[in-house]
């Protein structure tokens, strides 16, 4: 339904947040073009992508709250009996976080 994402750094990066049924193989590596193949995006069964535009953030003076809403909804059935639904972050700018804990997601998902 929707996605908050605590910036530490204030970076207010715009980002693409791509959910997948099953966990996806990247072709790429972290700081790189997000890349994946053609057979791993089938493989990897995508369910649908949230955008952050960097105006999605309010800020204060040492970091920042970005928050975006879905119109319509994702409809999921998890392959894992655990309800397992797999994320994989992109970013559209050009960030430099200092820590890998600088960028905190919260996900709200309604269950049927």
């Amino acid at each position: 339904m929707s996605v908050v994402v605590l910036d530490k750094a204030a970076q207010k990066s715009a980002l693409n947040i791509w959910f997948f049924k099953n966990q996806p193989t990247m072709a790429s590596t972290d700081n790189a073009a997000f890349d994946i193949t053609d057979a791993n995006l089938v493989l990897a069964e995508p369910l649908g992508f949230v955008s952050i535009a960097a105006a999605d953030y309010v800020d204060s003076s040492s970091n920042a709250v970005g928050q975006a809403s879905l119109a319509d909804a994702i409809m999921v059935q998890s392959a894992a009996s655990d309800g397992t639904i797999y994320a994989v972050v992109e970013s559209a700018g050009t960030p430099t976080y200092g820590s890998t804990s600088d960028l905190v997601f919260t996900y709200f998902f309604a269950q049927d």
